[in-house]
């Protein structure tokens, strides 16, 4: 289940003073559904006929939607 809340990239690596790799989960930054609004939107807009942003930021919200929809359907 893809929860559009969670964030899109919890873990953090790190090396310690020691050298050794440490992986820890963090809350911190952009929701999966922001980040996949992030990506539509800069789809939107690297086409030149897409002259409003505001039409492309509802659009990326939207797409961004309905990929979390999609991929929360059972195969």
């Amino acid at each position: 289940m893809t929860n559009g809340n969670d964030a899109a990239n919890p873990c953090i690596e790190s090396i310690n003073h020691a050298g050794v790799v440490q992986i820890t989960t963090s809350e911190a930054g952009l929701t999966k559904r922001e980040y996949f609004a992030v990506m539509a939107m800069q789809g939107l807009l690297a086409h030149q006929f897409m002259q409003n942003v505001n039409d492309a930021a509802n659009d990326a919200v939207a797409a961004a939607d309905a990929l979390i929809k999609e991929l929360n359907k059972s195969s």
